[in-house]
């Protein structure tokens, strides 16, 4: 049943995604003004409005398809492990630890890392292909 309604969920509303997005954004600002006055209304906004920013954001679903590297988030989380703390090592020995170094190291390690599992990840998808399917779960 789930399946059915999913398969053919635009035939099952006639609300144009025009009218929900209008309607999501009144309702979520409406929730932002009243949620400062009692704490039940801020829970309710706090639990409803992943909701209503899918709505909104499925307004704006016309985005182009993201390249390759965007897709390896599964073998950025799964990896990120063994490369941070030689990358965050590394980082410190070279700027050391003064207050400029510690605070910029929040985003150039995530950044270096980020990069070197890319060149990792272009490296295992091209020369073993069969590798990379299995490290990325199936995932295209």
């Amino acid at each position: 049943m789930g399946a059915t309604f999913g398969k053919n969920y635009e035939n099952q509303f006639c609300i144009s995604k025009k009218i929900k997005t209008l309607i999501s954004v009144i309702v979520f600002f409406i929730l932002i003004f009243l949620a400062k006055e009692s704490d039940v209304i801020f829970y309710f906004y706090r639990l409803v409005s992943p909701i209503l920013m899918w709505y909104i954001f499925d307004f704006f679903k016309k985005f182009p398809s993201p390249r390759w590297w965007i897709k390896c988030t599964v073998f950025y989380y799964g990896m990120h492990i063994l490369v941070i703390s030689p990358v965050a090592k590394t980082y410190k020995l070279f700027l050391g630890q003064n207050i400029i170094a510690l605070f910029l190291a929040h985003i150039i390690v995530p950044a270096i890392c980020i990069t070197l599992l890319a060149v990792i990840a272009m490296i295992v998808r091209k020369f073993i292909p069969e590798i990379w399917k299995i490290m990325i779960g199936g995932r295209s």
